[in-house]
C-alpha cells in the first residue's frame, strides 16, 4: 500500500510540475520544470519498485547488486523525461501521445526487470511469459491514459485542473503498481534458492528505507515547490486578472477621456468658430459683408499714421445713393437689400486690392484710398463709381435706375481724425446732392460754412411751429369774367426773430430733406381748413382753399387718413379743400399715385395739377386721373399776350381742360393784358400780383369785407 501511495503521489507531483512547463514564459524555465517533473516521476517509480520488493517474503536474506539498481533509477528518470517532453510538444497530435505512452510503459517495464536483475539468486529467477506480456500491456494502456488525462489539463489553472490531475496521477500510480505486481507474479523463485551477490551489495531493508526516505523527501520537496508555485501562479493569475481589469478600466477611461477630449476639441472649435463669427459680425456689415464703421475706424487710424509718417495723402469718399428710398417704397425692403449688395459689388470692382470699402448703414458707403498722389487720382475713382452706379439694376425682372452722390475729403488737408474727415466728406456729399445729384464734390471751407448755416436753419425750423413763427398767407383766386374772389391758395411763411423772413425756397427743401415736411404740411392743411371755416362763419361764403402737397406727403400711405381726420376735426366741407400736386409727383410712380388720388377723392377733396405744362404728362395720362383743376404754369402766362408760342400753348391747355371738364386756373397774372387774354381764352380763374400777393388771413378778411369784386392791387 505504501508503494502504491508513493507511485500515485509521485505521478501527481510529476503531472503538477508538468503543468508548469506549459505555463512557463521562457524555454529555460520550461526545461527546469520538465527536469523536475522527470526527476519526481522517475524517482517515484524507482522508489515504488524497491519499496514494493519489501512485500516479497523470502526465507533467505536478500541483497541487491549496486550496478543494476542505479541503472534502473537512471532508466526511470530518463524515460520519464523523454515521455513528458514528447507530451509537452506544441503540436499536440495523437501519435505523439501514443509514442509518449509507449516510451513511458517501456521505461516502467525496463526499470522493473532491470531492478529485478539486481536480485541475483541461485538457481535463477524464471518468468511466466504471459504475465510478463500482461504487465507490459498494463503499463502501456495505463501510461497512455494517464498521459492523455495530463495533456487535457496541461496549462490549466489549479482550481479547474486539480480533479483531472488527481485522476491522472491515480491512473498512472495504479498502472505502475499493476505492472510491478503483475511482473512479480510472473517471477518464479525456485525453492532453496540462495543470494549469490557478493560485490557492491545493498541490504534490502536498508536500501528500501533509504530509497523511500530519499524519494519521500524529494517528492515532498517537489510537491511543496509545485504547490508554492501553483499558489504563486494563482496569485499571479489573480494579479493578472486584476491588472487586466485595471487595464480594461484604464482603456475604458482612456476611451472616455479620448471621447471627452474629442468633445472638448469640438466644443473648442465651435467656440473658436463662434468667437470668429462674433468678431466677424462685430467688424462687418451683415447685409453686404463689407467692413462696418468699427473696422473702418481701425483701418483709417492705421492709414493716417502711415500717411503722416511717410508724408503721403489719403482720401475718404462718402457715397450716398440717390432715390434709394423710392426703390424701397416701390419694390420693398428685400429689393432694396439686393440693390445695396449689387452696389457694394460694383464699387469693389472699381478699387484696388489695398483700398477699403465700408458700409456705414442705410444707403451710405465709405471708400478709403491710401497713397493718393493728387486729387485728380481720387476724381478718377469717383467718376468710375458714379458710372457703375448709373448702370441699370434688374431685380425681380424689373429694370430701374439709381445714381449716387459722392463727397470727398483729403487727409491731412481737411482733417486729422476720423470725425473731421467724415464730417467734411458728408458736407461735400450734400453739396453734390444740392447741385443736382449724380456727382462728386471735394470739401472746401465754403462748403463748411454752407453746412453750418444749413444745420442752424434746421435747428430753428424744428421749433418754428411751437414758437408760432410759421404762419399761413393766402393769395386770392379770382373767377373770370366776374372778378369775384372764389378761392385762395394757402402758402407758408416763416419769420424768424434773428434771421428775419426766410423764403419758402430755403426752408421747404430743408423740411423735405429732414422729414419735417410731414409735421409742417399737416399743420398747414389743418390751419387752412380752420381759417376757411372761420371765413364761412364770418359770412364770406364758402371759399375753396388750395394747399400744396410735398413729394414726401404725397408718398405717405396714411395721407388720406390724416386729411379725413383734419376735415372732421375742423368741420371743413371736403369739396372746398383742394390739394395741389405737380406732374413729376405722379409721373414717377403713376400706379401708386393713382391709388393715392383715388383715396383722396373718396375723402371728398379736390385734386389740382400745379405748374401744368412743365412736366411730361400726356393726354392719355391726364384722362385717367380723377383731377378737378389744371393750373397753367406762370412761365407761359408771363409772355402773354405778345409771345405767340405762349399764347398758343395757353389756348391749347384751356381747350384741353374744357374737353376734360376740369377747372383751369392761370397763375402769375401781373398785368391787365394778361388778365384780358385769359378771359378771352375762357380761363376759369386767375391769381397773381395783378390782384394781390399772398397776405395774412386778417388782411384777406378785410379784402373780402371791402367789396365782392376787389379792384386790382395796383389801384388799391
Amino acid at each position: 500500500m505504501l508503494s502504491i501511495a508513493i507511485a500515485v503521489f509521485a505521478s501527481f507531483v510529476a503531472f503538477n510540475l508538468t503543468g508548469r512547463v506549459a505555463a512557463a514564459r521562457s524555454r529555460r524555465a520550461a526545461a527546469c520544470w520538465l527536469a523536475g517533473s522527470a526527476l519526481s516521476m522517475g524517482t517515484g517509480i524507482w522508489a515504488m519498485h524497491f519499496i514494493g520488493m519489501l512485500a516479497l517474503k523470502l526465507a533467505i536474506p536478500v541483497f541487491y547488486d549496486l550496478g543494476p539498481t542505479v541503472l534502473s533509477l537512471l532508466i526511470a528518470i530518463g524515460v520519464s523525461a523523454y515521455s513528458l517532453h514528447i507530451l509537452n510538444l506544441p503540436s499536440g497530435r495523437k501519435p505523439q501521445l501514443l509514442v509518449a505512452g509507449a516510451v513511458m510503459a517501456g521505461g516502467i517495464v525496463a526499470m522493473h526487470y532491470v531492478g529485478m536483475s539486481a536480485l541475483a539468486l541461485n538457481p535463477a529467477v524464471t518468468y511466466d511469459s504471459w504475465l510478463v506480456f500482461t504487465s507490459i500491456l498494463i503499463a502501456a494502456a495505463a501510461s497512455t491514459g494517464a498521459l492523455s488525462i495530463n495533456r487535457r489539463v496541461r496549462g490549466a489553472r489549479a482550481a479547474s485542473g486539480l480533479p483531472l490531475r488527481l485522476l491522472g496521477a491515480l491512473v498512472m500510480g495504479l498502472s505502475i503498481a499493476g505492472m510491478h505486481y503483475t511482473g512479480m507474479a510472473a517471477a518464479h523463485i525456485p525453492a532453496g534458492a540462495v543470494c549469490i551477490t557478493e560485490n557492491g551489495v545493498l541490504n534490502a531493508w536498508w536500501l528500501a528505507w533509504a530509497v523511500g526516505g530519499i524519494a519521500f523527501l524529494l517528492l515532498a520537496t517537489s510537491f511543496h515547490l509545485s504547490v508554492v508555485d501553483s499558489y504563486l501562479a494563482a496569485r499571479s493569475g489573480q494579479h493578472t486578472l486584476e491588472l487586466e481589469k485595471v487595464n480594461n478600466d484604464l482603456e475604458r477611461k482612456a476611451a472616455e477621456l479620448m471621447h471627452a477630449n474629442s468633445q472638448l476639441r469640438q466644443e473648442i472649435q465651435e467656440r473658436i468658430r463662434s468667437e470668429e463669427k462674433v468678431a466677424y459680425l462685430a467688424y462687418h456689415d451683415t447685409l453686404t459683408s463689407l467692413p462696418n464703421r468699427r473696422m473702418l475706424s481701425s483701418h483709417l487710424l492705421r492709414a493716417m499714421n502711415q500717411a503722416q509718417r511717410h508724408g503721403r495723402m489719403l482720401a475718404l469718399l462718402l457715397i450716398d445713393l440717390d432715390r434709394f428710398k423710392t426703390v424701397n417704397d416701390t419694390m420693398g425692403h428685400e429689393a432694396g437689400d439686393q440693390l445695396l449688395q449689387e452696389v457694394a459689388t460694383r464699387i469693389r470692382h472699381c478699387l484696388r486690392e489695398s483700398d477699403i470699402i465700408a458700409r456705414l448703414g442705410g444707403d451710405e458707403f465709405v471708400v478709403l484710398l491710401e497713397d493718393v498722389d493728387a486729387p485728380a487720382t481720387v476724381a478718377v475713382v469717383a467718376e468710375k463709381i458714379l458710372a457703375v452706379a448709373r448702370w441699370p439694376f434688374v431685380i425681380g425682372e424689373q429694370e430701374f435706375y439709381v445714381t449716387a452722390s459722392i463727397g470727398v475729403s483729403l487727409f491731412p488737408r481737411d482733417g486729422h481724425n476720423e470725425q473731421s474727415l467724415l464730417r467734411c466728406a458728408d458736407v461735400a456729399m450734400y453739396k453734390a446732392k444740392d447741385d443736382g445729384k449724380n456727382a462728386f464734390r471735394f470739401y472746401c471751407n465754403e462748403l463748411n460754412e454752407h453746412v453750418i448755416e444749413k444745420l442752424t436753419l434746421e435747428t430753428y425750423l424744428r421749433t418754428a411751429i411751437e414758437r408760432r413763427e410759421i404762419s399761413m398767407h393766402y393769395q386770392p383766386k379770382v373767377g373770370l369774367p366776374g372778378g369775384r374772389i372764389v378761392g385762395v391758395e394757402a402758402l407758408m411763411r416763416w419769420t424768424h426773430p434773428k434771421l428775419g423772413t426766410v423764403p419758402p425756397t430755403r426752408f421747404i427743401p430743408l423740411a423735405e430733406e429732414t422729414r419735417l415736411i410731414h409735421q409742417l404740411g399737416r399743420w398747414a392743411i389743418e390751419e387752412s381748413c380752420r381759417q376757411a371755416v372761420a371765413w364761412r362763419e364770418q359770412g364770406f361764403g364758402d371759399l375753396n382753399v388750395a394747399v400744396n402737397l410735398s413729394v414726401s406727403q404725397f408718398s405717405d400711405e396714411g395721407l388720406h387718413r390724416d386729411i379725413a381726420a383734419i376735415l372732421i376735426e375742423t368741420g371743413m366741407d371736403p369739396t372746398r379743400l383742394e390739394l395741389e400736386i405737380t406732374e413729376s409727383m405722379f409721373m414717377d410712380r403713376f400706379e401708386e399715385s393713382l391709388k393715392t388720388i383715388v383715396r383722396l377723392k373718396e375723402a371728398g377733396v379736390r385734386i389740382a395739377v400745379d405748374d401744368f405744362g412743365t412736366g411730361f404728362s400726356s393726354l392719355s395720362t391726364l384722362k385717367n386721373l380723377p383731377i378737378d383743376t389744371l393750373k397753367i404754369d406762370g412761365a407761359f402766362v408771363r409772355g402773354l399776350p405778345s409771345d405767340t408760342k405762349d399764347a398758343g400753348i395757353t389756348r391749347a391747355i384751356v381747350a384741353m381742360a374744357k374737353t376734360l371738364n376740369v377747372t383751369v386756373v392761370a397763375e402769375a397774372v401781373e398785368t391787365e393784358a394778361q388778365r384780358d387774354f385769359l378771359q378771352a381764352a375762357s380761363c376759369d380763374q386767375v391769381q397773381g400780383y395783378y390782384y394781390s400777393k399772398p397776405v395774412p388771413a386778417a388782411q384777406l378778411s378785410a379784402m373780402l369785407a371791402a367789396a365782392p369784386a376787389p379792384v386790382p392791387a395796383s389801384l388799391a
